[in-house]
């Protein structure tokens, strides 16, 4: 995922954030909405029915279901 703020993003607005646990780290995980300001080409948008079909992590499957 990039780093925010990205350069492509404007208006971000906090949807919450969750814990995620790896080994023994515990990772605060922030998420956030934001509207794309201009194209780029590390960003790329699917369909929320398309989401099933990407091998996603668990982290950006909980940011889904905030």
């Amino acid at each position: 995922l990039p780093e925010l703020p990205h350069p492509c993003l404007r208006r971000l607005k906090r949807l919450g954030s969750f814990r995620h646990t790896v080994t023994y780290r515990e990772i605060t995980v922030q998420v956030f909405r934001a509207a794309l300001k201009t194209a780029s080409p590390d960003l790329r948008f699917v369909k929320r029915a398309e989401l099933a079909r990407l091998p996603l992590s668990t982290p950006s499957r909980k940011a889904l279901e905030l």
